[in-house]
């Protein structure tokens, strides 16, 4: 998904959501409202790349927050926004907030996740219920097959992130 349609999205989940019909910015942060500001980022999005810009708008503006598609979200990424979430806080005293656009069925469901930090959590508590649910041969066979799972950790995340939006009550569909 490029940066263009992301913006597209995002622009339909702000109106629902902040109730406000905004366009796309072409500098600065994609979308700004009350002191607020999301940036959007298509499915070549690199955390690593983004730092220094969202370190300015974190000093702009009273909440800030990233957006893009889950085909972006592998292991560099999810590692890369833990850590910057979790220094996000006591640097700016406010969370960086992380919008995950997912696309499932015809539609289009954007999942909103306060701070960056609590993603990678996320993800791993719904491994962790999966593993519960599993028999304890079950189990021994699964942490066998780890390195299989470690070599295919990319699709595993989008995997956990989509079924994460899919069942969390919070994302917005249309």
């Amino acid at each position: 998904m490029d940066e263009v349609m992301a913006q597209g999205i995002m622009g339909r989940y702000i109106e629902r959501v902040w109730k406000v019909k905004l366009t796309a910015y072409k500098t600065g942060p994609d979308f700004r409202h009350k002191g607020n500001a999301i940036e959007v980022k298509g499915s070549e999005f690199k955390v690593s790349r983004a730092v220094s810009q969202f370190s300015r708008y974190a000093l702009e503006f009273n909440e800030f927050g990233v957006a893009f598609p889950i085909h972006a979200l592998n292991s560099r990424n999810l590692f890369h926004l833990y850590v910057l979430g979790t220094f996000w806080y006591p640097t700016f005293r406010k969370f960086l907030s992380v919008y995950l656009i997912a696309e499932k069925n015809g539609s289009i469901g954007v999942l909103r996740i306060s701070d960056a930090a609590n993603l990678l959590r996320r993800i791993l508590e719904m491994e962790s219920k999966l593993m519960v649910k599993l028999e304890e041969k079950e189990v021994l066979q699964r942490l066998d097959r780890m390195k299989f799972i470690i070599k295919d950790l990319d699709s595993l995340i989008r995997l956990f992130a989509s079924s994460m939006i899919d069942s969390d009550a919070s994302t917005e569909w249309f």
